[in-house]
């Protein structure tokens, strides 16, 4: 539903959304265009990798390794053209210096949306619900959430349909 691109060839990503999937649990999308599988973060890792992402951000400024692991989650420095990487679930994003830099100045507004977005999780399987069920389209109830961008949320349900 919300999206930032990292960098000006607008083939890398991070988005903002519901998942039909995992019950419309709000989370956070890591995407390339030529990857078939994001790293999708849950409201639990989004915190944990805003608190170490300075650190690494730091260590590989002045070319120190520095390494966090908790479970499937994990960031570490590469080499020479992507600086780091986030891997979770088996899956992986790369970021380059610059990548990164930005993502350190947006990531306070990201885990400040994220939330807003699990506010407001019961208007939206209500919403989807609806438009689901119809031909034409659905207007929001008057104590809805204002969290959530509902035009945009219809163009993208009638795109599944």
């Amino acid at each position: 539903m919300s999206c930032v691109l990292l960098e000006p060839r607008k083939t890398k990503n991070i988005s903002l959304g519901y998942y039909p999937a995992r019950d419309y649990e709000a989370c956070v999308e890591f995407g390339e265009a030529r990857k078939k599988k994001p790293v999708v973060l849950t409201t639990y890792y989004l915190p944990t990798l805003a608190e170490h992402l300075l650190k690494l951000y730091g260590s590989i400024c002045v070319t120190e390794s520095y390494i966090y692991k908790e479970t499937s989650f994990r960031l570490q420095p590469l080499g020479k053209n992507s600086v780091c990487k986030l891997t979770y679930d088996k899956k992986y994003f790369n970021f380059k210096l610059n990548e990164l830099n930005y993502l350190l100045a947006i990531i306070t507004v990201i885990e400040n949306q994220l939330p807003r977005y699990s506010i407001a999780k019961n208007d939206v399987i209500f919403y989807a619900t609806n438009v689901l069920g119809s031909d034409k389209y659905v207007q929001i109830r008057h104590e809805a959430s204002t969290f959530v961008l509902y035009d945009v949320l219809y163009d993208e349900l009638k795109t599944i349909m």
